[in-house]
């Protein structure tokens, strides 16, 4: 389910980065060495110079130093014209302060990205903006939404399920912006660590909804977009291979 889904562009080296970084080529090892030289006793010096994981724009395009795949330090950047950010729409600036900067979209634009099959969220930009799924069942970026902390996750709140707290770099960092869905939207109940549910043998919506009386019990919404009944699918197969063997 889209809702619950975990994007394998998300970084994990103990902070999150930018959620496009598996796409991201690494620039030439060494550039930035010397920078700053004399500001400092070490100032400068490796392939980072002074850039760090929470990075920097430089224009249009997010800079950010990280591991490479030889565990080595290096530099990492990708444009915000550049797929699978729409072209002149996608801002470099801080996305959340404790996350640093990332291409940010602006209020009303698509906000979950597909970056060649892989699909993540996208930062949002404006007062307490983030990115909520919609009655018609696409995500955009609203503003006044809240924060959120990683324990957040899975919860719900007056019937509004939030699935990720995007950006938050720790458990103890209360900036992240929610990727939440109001499940009455949707004509269903709000679960904790599940999502939203639809009862059973109800419409439910392919891709952002479950099924199941409870939690316990829930399943994803059917291709057919309706909810399979209680008990339905029990006993098939009873009976089979009665009478076996009557008569040898």
């Amino acid at each position: 389910m889209l809702l619950l889904a975990r994007t394998s562009l998300l970084a994990t080296f103990g902070l999150a980065l930018a959620p496009s970084m598996a796409a991201c080529e690494g620039e030439e090892e060494g550039e930035g060495e010397g920078e700053g030289e004399g500001e400092g006793e070490g100032e400068g010096e490796g392939p980072c110079g002074d850039l760090t994981r929470t990075g920097a724009c430089d224009g249009n395009v997010v800079r950010y130093c990280d591991v490479d795949a030889d565990g080595n330090e290096a530099v990492f950047s990708y444009s915000c014209d550049e797929p699978p950010f729409p072209s002149g729409v996608a801002t470099c600036q801080e996305a959340v302060p404790s996350f640093g900067v990332d291409c940010v979209l602006p209020a009303g634009e698509a906000c979950v990205l597909d970056d060649q099959g892989d699909l993540f969220i996208g930062f949002c930009a404006g007062n307490d903006a983030a990115c909520v799924l919609e009655a018609d069942a696409v995500a955009r970026c609203r503003e006044g939404v809240g924060t959120c902390a990683l324990n957040d996750e899975g919860s719900c709140s007056a019937g509004v399920y939030l699935g990720e707290c995007h950006g938050a770099i720790g458990p103890t960092t209360t900036d992240g912006q929610p990727y939440s869905i109001d499940c009455a939207l949707f004509a269903a109940a709000c679960a904790a660590d599940v999502g939203c549910l639809n009862a059973p043998g109800t419409a439910c919506t392919v891709g952002v909804t479950s099924c199941g009386a409870d939690a316990a019990v829930a399943v994803d919404c059917p291709a057919g977009g309706v909810c399979p009944s209680e008990g339905e699918g029990e006993g098939e197969g009873e009976g089979e291979g009665e009478g076996e063997g009557e008569g040898e």
